[in-house]
């Protein structure tokens, strides 16, 4: 190893230092990459479940509404429970 010039050993060690860089970057790059994916999935499954709980909430809005006009109106009892 007291043989090689200097050069050499700096030229080496940059290359060196350069393939492990090129290794971190490329385990970051796929660590974020599976990081997005599983991101992706949970804001989709949620949205869904936001879709839903919207829907449902305004089909209750609207159920809401009829209950009250059935109950408003001067109906007797049994045609009132019909409705209802």
């Amino acid at each position: 190893m007291e043989n090689i010039s200097v050069k050499i050993k700096i030229l080496a060690l940059a290359v060196i230092m350069l393939i492990i860089t090129c290794l971190v970057a490329a385990a970051g790059l796929y660590s974020n990459t599976k990081s997005k994916q599983a991101v992706d999935e949970m804001y989709e499954s949620n949205l869904m479940a936001t879709q839903y709980l919207t829907h449902a909430d305004s089909q209750l809005l609207l159920i809401k509404d009829d209950v009250s006009y059935v109950l408003q109106q001067n109906l007797a009892q049994e045609p009132r429970n019909v409705l209802l």
